[in-house]
């Protein structure tokens, strides 16, 4: 689609710079950002349905189709301009022109586009008939918005949707006449898509536009379909401000009700025209599904963090420490994980603009669990089948509409092996992404990066590299495994020890802190068979209690307290009984602190302990500031915001310190 758009696109420009208008009109039609901004195919509308009534063969009809092509595209934009005029909307960020000019600009482009179709269509063509009946059909579509005629059920919307989108059906209408109304089946079934298609248009429209609808009163599905949710629970929509109104849109499951409506729609727009060659229409339809699954995904972002907020204890566990023995709080930490699994089985955790992570956490929660006795086997056993059914190309991904990362597929291939008691076939797949240095970079496949990044990133080196965190992880897992006589543990382990800070300690690239690579790389080794006397280990151990601070917490690089962190170091100062006793001081009073920071629901503070770099980026130390917002993609900080992944890895460390030191 994208050569045939630039080649229209050049056709429509080259035809309005031909006009006698004035150069200021000229500019605001040819504008490239806006034609850039909105759907491809309404460029070449008619070309897309002509297909299946006119030959290829057929030049002399094709030429017309063109014709049809910029008349269609100049109708689009007469209805636009009627549309900002009657509500005296801002043009955005295209380029601005005075609003009384609008009615203006509205006229010139019917003007144009009405000439054209007049060099197809004599004046006693049966297509003039179906513009009559189109031109009524937009009309109704306008009496709804202005609230002089109401819907009440969804099937009116359809039709309220499928009336807005007239001249759309122009199109069809025009290559349908133009072939000499051959296959009126054909024709019956590409308006039915064509309804559902602008249904779920409809639908996004009104998501988007909610507050505008609301300042500039016209109906909105969204405020119809909220003022009933509203009144079910006695709350008088009315009384309610926008700013209310548009929170409680997203609060009371409208919007995402709205998303799942407007999926559905696309479907049913694909099934209606099934074994119709259609590339551009279903081309459109796949874009179009990746934006609504895109929206979908920061809706139910955006209400997992906001309950997360509002249920999420903020009292602390008020018996902490006053007691030695800790399996109160333990028990109850346990009975926050079990709570907080989905029916699926899965855990979700952190939340970034890829929506939020519910394999790579699963994996990871799990494989900490896995470290106690007391996990329930119920929730093993849904967490395993949750995994094993949401692998793509053999692995796993952030979440189940991502594509596969390394580091996602250890802590699965982790989980699943302690769950089962054998390694799992797919781990030879993932010894193949192994690169030549020993390391293991986050994603291996760069097309499939940039294309999964919506192509904002050409440049994905930072991403694809060695990294330092992910690969400790790895080692980890196959030390753990019992892999250490195999040729991915012997590469890994040499590019383990080779990449070790001068400072003793191994650097993390997603991570806000070195005690995360630098624990999974100790246990590793440890697994491996170094022990506590050994340069190595010892001198990194040493380095990491010099981090600890006073009150036995370990922080962020931004200076945050961190009870991921303060788990993450005790899970290493109590990886063999030698090491316990060695750094004894440190682990309990690392301990200590974890176990005076827990909330009364079991639970452990998040914070700032994951970090998203510009996918260019190597080195994370050219970031020259970090955000706490997930409103950019990249350069940004979050938090565990669910907490489920300090509250797992600390009771993975609490459990391992209490069984070592009782």
């Amino acid at each position: 689609m994208k050569d045939l758009f630039s080649k229209r696109k050049k056709e429509f420009q080259f035809y309005i710079k031909k006009l006698p208008l004035s150069p200021k009109y000229k500019d605001y039609l040819i504008d490239n950002d806006f034609i850039e901004n909105n759907l491809h195919i309404y460029l070449f509308y008619p070309e897309v349905f002509s297909g299946v009534f006119i030959s290829k063969k057929n030049k002399q009809l094709i030429q017309r189709v063109k014709h049809l092509n910029i008349s269609g595209y100049l109708f689009y934009r007469s209805m636009l301009e009627i549309d900002k005029s009657v509500d005296q909307m801002n043009t955005g960020k295209r380029k601005k022109i005075e609003s009384h000019y609008l009615p203006i600009l509205s006229s010139l482009c019917q003007e144009e586009s009405i000439k054209l179709l007049t060099t197809v269509f004599p004046i006693k063509s049966a297509f003039w008939n179906f513009w009559a009946k189109r031109r009524e059909e937009y009309l109704t579509a306008l009496s709804i918005d202005k609230g002089k005629s109401t819907i009440q059920l969804l099937s009116d919307y359809e039709t309220y949707a499928d009336y807005k989108s007239a001249f759309g059906k122009i199109a069809i209408d025009s290559v349908f006449v133009l072939s000499g109304r051959k296959s009126k089946r054909s024709y019956q079934a590409l308006l039915q898509s064509h309804k559902y298609f602008s249904t779920a248009l409809q639908l996004l429209d009104d998501l988007l536009d909610f507050r505008e609808d609301l300042i500039h009163p016209q109906f909105n599905f969204g405020l119809f379909l909220l003022r009933q949710r509203l009144s079910e629970k006695a709350i008088d929509a009315s009384s309610l401000d926008n700013d209310t109104l548009s929170k409680h849109l997203y609060l009371q499951g409208v919007a995402e009700e709205m998303i799942l409506l407007a999926l559905n729609y696309f479907k049913k727009s694909m099934d209606a025209v099934t074994g119709f060659d259609l590339a551009f229409w279903n081309e459109a339809h796949v874009q179009k599904i990746r934006s609504a699954d895109t929206i979908l995904t920061h809706i139910r972002s955006y209400n997992a963090t906001i309950h997360a907020k509002v249920v999420l204890s903020k009292r602390l566990f008020s018996d902490a420490g006053k007691t030695g023995d800790m399996s109160e709080q333990l028990k109850l930490s346990l009975g926050f994980i079990q709570k907080n699994q989905n029916e699926d089985g899965s855990w979700n955790d952190f939340q970034n603009r890829a929506g939020i992570s519910n394999v790579w956490s699963t994996g990871f929660i799990l494989s900490n669990l896995l470290n106690v006795a007391a996990v329930s086997p119920d929730a093993i056993n849904r967490s395993v089948g949750f995994l094993k059914q949401n692998k793509k190309d053999g692995m796993w991904g952030y979440n189940s509409g991502w594509i596969p990362d390394i580091d996602s597929s250890t802590f699965v291939l982790l989980a699943l092996s302690m769950a089962q008691h054998s390694l799992p076939k797919e781990l030879p797949q993932w010894e193949g992404y192994q690169k030549r240095n020993g390391g293991f970079s986050t994603y291996m496949d760069k097309k499939a990066l940039v294309e999964a990044l919506d192509f904002q990133y050409k440049d994905v080196t930072g991403w694809t590299q060695s990294h330092s965190c992910v690969s400790s992880a790895a080692f980890y897992f196959l030390s753990k495994c019992g892999l250490t006589g195999n040729t991915s543990h012997k590469k890994a382990l040499k590019y383990i020890l080779s990449i070790q800070s001068a400072n003793h300690l191994w650097p993390s690239y997603w991570w806000t802190s070195p005690v995360y690579s630098t624990s999974y790389a100790l246990r590793g080794l440890i697994h491996s068979g170094y022990s506590a006397d050994t340069d190595i280990v010892f001198g990194s151990l040493n380095a990491l209690a010099h981090r600890q601070n006073e009150d036995g917490s370990f922080s962020t690089e931004l200076n945050e307290k961190s009870a991921f962190f303060t788990a993450l170091a005790l899970s290493a100062f109590t990886s063999s009984k030698q090491i316990a006793n060695l750094f004894k001081e440190s682990a309990k009073s690392a301990a200590s602190w974890l176990l005076h920071s827990q909330y009364d629901d079991g639970s452990f503070p998040s914070s700032y302990c994951l970090q998203i770099p510009d996918a260019s980026i190597c080195d994370t130390g050219q970031v020259q500031r970090w955000e706490k917002s997930t409103a950019q993609s990249t350069n940004i900080v979050i938090d565990d915001f669910m907490r489920l992944f300090s509250t797992s890895v600390a009771i993975q460390a609490l459990s391992s310190y209490r069984s070592l030191h009782n």
